[in-house]
């Protein structure tokens, strides 16, 4: 899921650095906010991060 997501900011037009930068950022902060609120550690799937990841731009625009 995180190559995707990197690949995906790459292919927007950001060079690889920044790509692998923002797209684990993007993976973590979801993963946190999923682990904050409706699940553990050891039962957090990927499909959790990924509904996670909405959550994380609209905190972004919030701020």
């Amino acid at each position: 899921m995180l190559t995707g997501m990197v690949l995906a900011i790459v292919m927007q037009g950001q060079s690889i650095f920044e790509g692998l930068c923002n797209g684990c950022y993007l993976h973590g902060k979801s993963a946190d906010l999923a682990v904050s609120t409706n699940h553990t550690v050891h039962d957090l799937l990927a499909t959790d991060v990924i509904t996670g990841i909405p959550k994380v731009f609209k905190s972004l625009l919030n701020n």
